[in-house]
């Protein structure tokens, strides 16, 4: 029986494994692309009303950087929103896992409007950044990196491509959060089953193909199926920027539709059971 307490993926053990988890990653996300839908302004409308603050963090973000790179883009629903605001003559580029995000996100491009900026969109690694060391301004990641077989090194690769002075916008799930414990919790309950039946992801099988778009998005699917899925602490979010310079650390966010989860504020304040922590560094 495994460790239900324990909130963290078991460590690497292999190269072989390590590419089993990427290869898995890239499968379940190129089923389940980040919020579902199947246009633009129906998932710009879901993911801003789970993150009421979101859209406004991105436009502060494009209001302060001419030249940003988004690490899982998805369907390029923020992307859009950064090109939208960045001043004339910025850079976005965004970079996904999945190639079918990446084609969804081009396709959404062709459905955005007021568009200042035309977005740069491309399959990528996390790892693995083509980007030269000390070479980008601003680095955005929302609720990825934490999926990543290796979220440190992922990190590491942040730091390696900011300038010097550049600063990066990660957001990775918050251990407190009820919502992660649950999802811990019922992936611990699939594992057992798992070993005692000898299968594989036994309720992400049952469910696939069912995004329950109208109420989940695709929250249920990657609760069970996502191969990796990290949570930390304070504690834990300070050693994995512990090369960077903090400027703001905040837990936010409840990731459930407007009229559900009660009082959403669009503000962004430290909430101890907020479901992300949104950390904002440096590299000195």
């Amino acid at each position: 029986m495994p460790d239900l307490s324990s909130t963290q993926e078991p460590p690497v053990e292999s190269a072989l494994e390590t590419e089993n988890q990427f290869e898995q990653t890239r499968r379940f996300w190129n089923a389940s692309p980040c919020d579902g839908k199947t246009d633009l302004e129906s998932r710009r409308s879901w993911r801003y009303a789970k993150y009421p603050w979101l859209s406004a963090l991105i436009i502060d973000i494009a209001s302060r950087h001419g030249d940003i790179v988004e690490i899982g883009c998805g369907q390029g629903t923020d992307g859009i929103t950064f090109c939208q605001n960045l001043p004339a003559g910025g850079r976005y580029r965004g970079i996904d896992y999945s190639g079918e995000s990446v084609a969804s996100a081009k396709q959404a491009v062709t459905e955005a409007t007021d568009l200042k900026v035309t977005p740069e969109l491309a399959a990528g690694n996390a790892e693995k950044l083509d980007f030269e060391t000390n070479s980008v301004e601003c680095v955005f990641s929302m609720g990825v990196l934490h999926h990543s077989p290796d979220t440190e090194k992922a990190v590491q690769e942040v730091f390696r491509i900011l300038k010097p002075g550049g600063r990066a916008y990660i957001l990775l799930y918050n251990r407190s959060s009820p919502k992660v414990l649950a999802a811990h919790f019922f992936r611990g309950i699939q594992s057992a089953l798992d070993f005692v039946f000898r299968t594989d992801r036994i309720f992400y099988k049952a469910f696939y193909g069912k995004h329950f778009e109208g109420v989940l998005g695709t929250a249920l699917l990657e609760g069970f199926g996502v191969p990796v899925l990290r949570s930390y602490t304070h504690t834990g979010i300070k050693r994995l920027f512990r090369d960077f310079k903090t400027v703001s650390l905040v837990r936010c966010g409840i990731n459930l539709p407007a009229g559900i989860a009660g009082d959403q504020s669009g503000d962004i304040r430290d909430r101890a059971l907020g479901l992300l922590f949104l950390a904002v560094v440096e590299k000195p």
